[in-house]
């Protein structure tokens, strides 16, 4: 039975593999029994210590390159090409958040209008529309012949797959202010939508993981800042806010992964998968505590 969850010689490239999700999927992969995964990121010393971490890190291969970056992408699929010649999955991982400079006081309409305008921040939103959309696109249309000659060489039983990273930020009414992050990760769904029908008949599949709270990754800070204990450990979060009582652990995250990436995932195409504990059948989508010390209860 567990054979059917095994990524046995399978080749992966993951964009935002130094750190957090990728770094955690990235070891789990390997883990498995993937044959190469390639890590791609900006920055070489967390690539390099993702690899030193790994259970097999000469199955894990860090590349410097930028997901904005057309050469960069190009530099970072030529040397797949003539190393491994091919891949099965690509996990587009890599994305920045918006870090809100101020809190909304909703109490009248110009307490909220100025609160909004010290939010709003052009650049920013440009630059995290830049990474986390355009650079998501840009990274499937790189992959899409090492994808194809994936499905070519017919290795594995189920058919190359691209995986995107999403956030539940890009689904849920509530807000605490990182509007460019959320509509960036609202778009994504639609872009895995559009280019599933696109890449159907290349036997090409696209699914998004759409993740909640978890101890990895972008939520990772926010959670050391709001409470001093576990918060993947059931019973850290209230149930109001979580039905899961937990913030997402590396296992959620990971087990979903390795669930999409082996033969067990691969009659679903076209998926948003939801890891999120329960979080968005919180009526509206979710209710954000005001203020956020409340996700966890008295910490004091």
């Amino acid at each position: 039975m567990t054979s059917i969850f095994s990524v046995k010689g399978l080749v992966a490239a993951v964009t935002g593999g130094g750190t957090g999700i990728g770094r955690e999927v990235s070891h789990a992969l390997v883990a498995a029994g993937a044959s190469k995964v390639y890590i791609l990121g900006r920055r070489g010393v967390e690539l390099d210590h993702c690899k030193t971490t790994s259970s097999k890190p000469s199955a894990i291969i860090p590349i410097i390159c930028d997901v904005t970056s057309r050469n960069s992408l190009d530099a970072a699929t030529a040397q797949i090409r003539s190393e491994a010649g091919y891949i099965n999955l690509l996990f587009a991982n890599a994305g920045i958040n918006d870090i809100p400079k101020a809190v909304m006081d909703p109490s009248s309409v110009q307490s909220l209008q100025e609160g909004l305008q010290t939010i709003v921040d052009v650049d920013m939103y440009a630059e995290v529309y830049r990474i986390n959309t355009l650079g998501t696109l840009e990274t499937i249309i790189a992959f899409l012949a090492l994808l194809d000659e994936g499905n070519r060489r017919n290795i594995l039983f189920q058919t190359s797959q691209v995986l995107i990273t999403s956030s539940i930020t890009g689904t849920a009414k509530a807000t605490y202010g990182n509007f460019g992050y959320a509509a960036s990760k609202a778009a994504i769904g639609l872009l895995a939508k559009q280019l599933s029908g696109i890449l159907m008949p290349h036997h090409i599949r696209i699914n998004v993981l759409v993740a909640g709270i978890y101890g990895q990754g972008m939520t990772a800070g926010m959670l050391q800042m709001l409470t001093r204990d576990d918060p993947t450990k059931k019973g850290s979060i209230q149930r109001k806010y979580i039905p899961a009582e937990r913030a997402g652990s590396v296992i959620d995250l990971t087990g979903t992964v390795l669930f999409l990436a082996s033969r067990a995932g691969g009659y679903i195409s076209g998926a948003e998968i939801v890891s999120d504990g329960g979080l968005l059948a919180v009526p509206p989508s979710w209710a954000v505590p005001t203020p956020l010390s409340e996700f966890f209860g008295d910490i004091s």
